[in-house]
């Protein structure tokens, strides 16, 4: 029989003890004193580079006027107004993402009436993830659609021809590349090469269905969170770069020897085809 009498006073004695370890292990953020973030801003939205997503905020001041007996179908306008504003801010900001180290979006959308109307097709697949009524009927939304899938795939050139090995011993489950004080910029197709310029990373090695859902690299803030990061998975290699490359800096120059310890003969390169490497940028 259950004496309820003593595990009601042994339960009390240990519950002090319980906080006390709950308050001795923070969470990762709070040890790491900060979050993992990456965000570019320019005047009309932001890129996150380690969730993924580009954001954009679009107002009208005021509701759009009409049958005012109708004020369901009045409010329903004005958010639409507001959508149509806040994606119109999305394609500008999308324009500054550089996609490898020579171009931009910006770029390509000047030279192809195809890529225009691509990038107005991919806006509508944004979301709003924020709405706020104002005063006088006005409204203030903010949308949001990922960088990986149809972004990735009318913009980065894929040529997978680069073969390399799927069998042997995986002697990494993923690569960190660390730029800290490079002044590296993030990109959607940036390439990894050693000091002779032989790439040892980029769109050629990647599996395409991979690359086109999950980003051809993730980016993160901080060495300590890349190292728990799913991406690369429980045992991944951690480099450092030595320098940055291309004309918008942002392809990244390793050591040979680093470089012969990703490519090691013989070992299972499938990591690199299902594109798990994490790039540092402080």
């Amino acid at each position: 029989m259950i004496n309820f009498s003593f595990l009601r006073t042994f339960l009390m004695a240990i519950l002090p003890v319980i906080l006390l370890l709950g308050m001795a292990l923070p969470a990762q953020t709070d040890e790491l004193g900060t979050d993992d973030t990456l965000v570019e801003i320019t005047g009309f939205g932001e890129t996150d580079w380690v969730s993924g997503t580009i954001r954009a905020r679009g107002v009208v001041e005021e509701g759009v006027s009409g049958n005012t007996t109708n004020v369901a179908v009045n409010k329903l306008k004005t958010l639409r107004k507001a959508k149509i504003k806040a994606m119109r801010n999305a394609i500008e900001a999308m324009k500054s993402i550089r996609i490898d180290a020579g171009a931009t979006i910006g770029n390509y959308m000047e030279g192809s009436e195809y890529i225009r109307k691509k990038m107005h097709g991919i806006m509508k697949k944004s979301r709003i993830v924020e709405k706020k009524e104002l005063s006088q009927g006005g409204i203030e939304v903010e949308i949001e659609l990922p960088i990986q899938g149809l972004l990735m795939e009318t913009m980065v050139q894929y040529s997978g021809d680069i073969e390399i090995s799927t069998s042997g011993e995986e002697l990494y489950t993923g690569l960190i590349v660390d730029t800290t004080g490079l002044n590296v910029n993030p990109a959607l197709s940036p390439r990894i090469i050693n000091e002779n310029g032989r790439e040892i990373f980029s769109a050629s090695y990647a599996e395409r269905s991979i690359m086109l859902s999950e980003g051809l690299v993730g980016y993160s803030s901080n060495v300590s969170f890349a190292e728990v990061d799913s991406r690369v998975a429980d045992d991944p290699l951690v480099v450092n770069a030595l320098r940055r490359s291309g004309t918008q800096g942002t392809d990244i120059v390793i050591s040979r020897e680093d470089a012969a310890k990703i490519l090691a003969k013989g070992s299972n390169l499938s990591w690199l085809k299902e594109c798990r490497v994490i790039i540092i940028i402080d």
